[in-house]
């Protein structure tokens, strides 16, 4: 009898402004900070406050003047509803969504 080794793997949501999508994997077992950074453009920043997955994003999207990325402003406007907000979330540039349980 084999035995077979099966390695899991983090997969990635890529949501792009246009609003395709691509799921995407880390070169590696885990992702690096560089593959985040490739993926969104820039460096990178995790909008934290959503609890049933992990987006990351540009940190300066807004400064780069980048592309409203409605899918996702969408994913965050759904997330935080029923809760105060003194403003409207707005999601710019290439977004990565991780599921929350991932480890990386």
């Amino acid at each position: 009898m084999a035995l077979v080794l099966v390695r899991k793997v983090i997969m990635a949501r890529l949501i792009h402004p246009d609003g395709t999508e691509e799921y995407v994997f880390p070169l590696g077992k885990k992702w690096t900070l560089k593959e985040f950074q490739n993926h969104v453009g820039g460096f990178i920043e995790f909008v934290s406050f959503i609890r049933s997955f992990r987006m990351i994003v540009d940190e300066e999207g807004l400064l780069k003047n980048k592309l409203v990325n409605e899918t996702a402003t969408e994913m965050v406007t759904e997330a935080l509803r029923g809760k105060e907000l003194r403003y409207q979330p707005v999601i710019v540039g290439d977004v990565l969504i991780l599921d929350k349980g991932e480890k990386f």
